[in-house]
């Protein structure tokens, strides 16, 4: 989307054309800053090469608007705490994992893929997080999760958080997915870069001081972010192979998370804040 675009987009729903400020980030979407006559902010999106339904878009908006009639991240789950959608978008983590180990499985039997990555890595990832998630996933709490916050997701200024946007993995599952979502993103330096526990543990931290985690949610916070690695593996192979038969994309860099994860789950446990 250029710029003229998006200010004729702006201008469509009488939003200030000027200033518009493309936003950094995003696989999928494009998405722009613009200006309402009042002085506050909307964001301009398009989608990309997702293929989004009329009633995912509509569970999306039920999301934002709930959140902005009441309020960072723990800012978001406390505002979303009695959120009830008509048509919700909802997942578990132990299914989930159940789920991603099978798809792993058959792709080490697919002639354009079964080379490409080190599937046994990421077989073994999802079932000990699988494992370790089972004897607790009853008792974890749940809601509405933002799905995928991260730096270029995160809108800030002056030091101080301001707004989360792209809210189109937003769906229901616990929410200590988000935590560790975004705890593995803040804690590397950049994409490529390794997990620092420190930093992790540091987010986890700043968060339960907002808003306390629960013991058992503690404990699962590795699987979490392993949970959400291993999505991102299925998800970069699945969509570039729609492009290019056997193309991987950087689905190697999210294997090599997985091994790093897996390692730090079986002997770095989070068992508390303390």
């Amino acid at each position: 989307m250029t710029s003229g675009e998006a200010e004729r987009i702006a201008a469509a729903f009488d939003l200030a054309a000027q200033p518009l400020r493309e936003l950094g980030g995003g696989y999928s979407n494009e998405s722009w800053l613009a200006r309402t006559a009042d002085g506050s902010h909307m964001v301009l999106r398009r989608y990309g090469r997702l293929n989004v339904t009329r009633r995912a878009l509509f569970y999306e908006h039920a999301v934002m608007r709930y959140a902005a009639e009441r309020t960072a991240l723990a800012a978001f789950h406390r505002a979303m705490i009695g959120f009830r959608a008509r048509h919700p978008r909802a997942t578990r983590t132990l299914g989930t994992l159940a789920w991603l180990r099978e798809r792993f499985v058959r792709f080490t039997g697919d002639a354009s893929i079964g080379r490409a990555l080190d599937w046994n890595v990421a077989i073994a990832a999802v079932a000990g997080a699988a494992s370790r998630v089972a004897p607790v996933a009853s008792r974890l709490p749940h809601g509405a999760v933002h799905g995928d916050v991260h730096p270029d997701n995160v809108v800030a200024h002056d030091g101080a958080v301001r707004a989360l946007i792209d809210f189109d993995f937003t769906h229901e599952t616990e929410r200590a997915y988000d935590v560790a979502t975004a705890a593995d993103a803040y804690a590397r330096r950049n994409e490529d870069a390794a997990l620092d526990p420190a930093a992790f543990l540091a987010f986890a931290r700043a968060y339960d001081a907002a808003l306390p985690l629960a013991p058992d949610e503690w404990n699962v916070l590795w699987e979490m972010a392993i949970r959400r690695n291993a999505m991102l593996v299925w998800y970069v192979v699945t969509r570039h192979g729609e492009r290019r038969r056997g193309d991987v994309g950087r689905a190697p860099l999210y294997v090599e998370r997985l091994r790093e994860l897996d390692r730090l789950a079986r002997g770095n446990r989070l068992r508390t804040s303390a």
